[in-house]
């Protein structure tokens, strides 16, 4: 029987600093996933799904806040309505959806630019 080949050990196979930017990046897809086709705003389908993004929020480094930001508003500026979804962010964390709207409309200026060359976004 042959023995498995080692990892290398420079790189190791799953950073434990990406999982709760990962997280929370699964909580907020589920919320606005959930605002943008529920017909009502409200329910404890809602408010389960704005909990979650809450304590994943919390568990966040201010780097990752702003990975998280950043990845928001692509997918803010991705989306043709977004009202929905900017009200729920807004309900989860005020400060993160000011951050997602304040790097929106430069989000969709970079989208429209690589659309105009031919690039994948």
């Amino acid at each position: 029987m042959n023995a498995p080949a080692p990892l290398p050990a420079e790189e190791p196979a799953c950073p434990a600093i990406d999982w709760p930017l990962r997280h929370a990046q699964r909580a907020f897809a589920a919320l606005i996933e959930h605002a943008t086709h529920a017909r009502a705003g409200g329910g404890f389908g809602a408010a389960r799904l704005r909990a979650a993004a809450q304590r994943t929020v919390s568990a966040l480094s201010a780097d990752d806040r702003t990975q998280l930001a950043r990845w928001l508003a692509v997918l803010a500026a991705s989306q043709r309505e977004s009202a929905a979804a900017s009200h729920a962010l807004a309900r989860v964390d005020a400060g993160l959806a000011a951050s997602a709207a304040a790097l929106l409309a430069r989000t969709r200026e970079r989208l429209m630019q690589r659309r105009r060359t031919g690039a994948a976004a």
